[in-house]
């Protein structure tokens, strides 16, 4: 009591009351942060400048680094370790290209959902801020999976969280791009999302909108007429259904992107189950269902889904071509493609 009684005699003698004091701590914390913030953008701003100002020498550094890391030959004996040091030094490199990516673009970032088609508004939702976010936990998630490696439970587990919150991110930019398409005047299926919906701005350079698919296909329709053909496209049906096909269609493109998006959550899973009951045979079904899932998508989208839209097939393609990537997973990979590797290795190295 003397002691608060003191104090206050104190702040009475140096002409402040309590509330004056209170105030004016408040406004030497709020320039301390404002001191920050004009910091880290004064320090952003000379970084972005130097990026800028040098941008073709450090893209062809980052260039060259990513391919020496993915050319390096392994050696026999240690696939695993430069398997995992390979993709700990290329997330990071792709988080450089991240920065690279963002720190160059002159205008204000485009906010975009990073789909082959693009809406005639602007997205409803923060589109390229969730989408940053999705690419920087993909990259990162390596270098965690390291930190955990001596840990097998926990670096499965800490696969599943980071699956679920990359889930979750495609989810959201999934369900707001179709509710947008869906209100637009266009009678177009929707696009599919690039790369897994990873941020990269060379991607938004070459996707058509709905109005140049709709032209896309009037030509070609136009064309059929011209020559006797008859030209299907995908928002037409023979027999006056054309709006009943177009509503398939779109149940199709729903069900192949999110069983794309799915896949990975499910493995994730798969792995986290099987190393805690450690049984194999569980994880080889997961190989087998998740290849399915593949497949099925790829099915779902293939036929008149964005047929009209170059984008969507070149994202087809790498897709089919992804495929092949179940090769290197487990338990492929320990039980077929690393001694079958191994072995050549060592008859090429018999060849004088």
């Amino acid at each position: 009591m003397a002691h608060s009684e003191c104090s206050t005699e104190q702040l009475t003698v140096s002409g402040l009351s309590p509330a004056s004091a209170s105030q004016e701590e408040s406004s030497q914390q709020e320039d301390t942060e404002g001191l920050i913030s004009s910091s880290i953008q004064r320090l952003w701003g000379s970084y972005r400048d130097c990026l800028r100002k040098h941008q073709v020498p450090l893209q062809l550094v980052d260039d060259l680094v990513a391919r020496i890391v993915f050319w390096i030959p392994p050696s026999s004996h240690d696939l695993s370790e430069k398997s995992r040091w390979r993709e700990v030094v290329y997330g990071f490199v792709s988080l450089n290209r991240l920065v690279i990516d963002l720190a160059v673009a002159h205008d204000e970032v485009i906010n975009s959902y990073g789909t082959s088609l693009k809406p005639a508004t602007a997205p409803t939702v923060p589109a390229t801020t969730l989408r940053i976010l999705l690419t920087v936990t993909h990259n990162l998630m390596p270098t965690v999976l390291e930190l955990v490696r001596f840990y097998p439970q926990k670096q499965t587990e800490c696969r599943l969280w980071l699956e679920r919150i990359k889930f979750m991110l495609r989810l959201v930019l999934l369900t707001s791009y179709w509710n947008q398409l869906q209100n637009e005047p266009y009678d177009v299926v929707g696009g599919l999302l690039q790369d897994g919906g990873m941020y990269y701005s060379g991607f938004q350079q070459s996707v058509p909108t709905a109005v140049n698919v709709l032209s896309l296909r009037y030509r070609r329709e136009y064309v059929g007429r011209r020559t006797g053909r008859r030209v299907m496209s995908s928002g037409e049906g023979a027999n006056d259904g054309g709006e009943r096909q177009n509503r398939n269609l779109w149940i199709r493109l729903m069900v192949g992107e999110i069983l794309r998006s799915y896949r990975p959550l499910y493995w994730a899973q798969a792995e986290r189950n099987e190393s805690k009951s450690g049984n194999l045979q569980q994880l080889w079904k997961a190989w087998i269902l998740a290849l399915v899932m593949d497949v099925t998508s790829l099915k779902c989208l293939s036929g008149d889904v964005c047929r009209d839209n170059p984008a969507s097939q070149a994202e087809k393609s790498r897709r089919r071509l992804t495929l092949f990537l179940y090769l290197l997973r487990s338990p492929v990979w320990e039980r077929t493609t690393e001694p079958t590797v191994l072995r050549t290795a060592g008859i090429i190295r018999r060849v004088p």
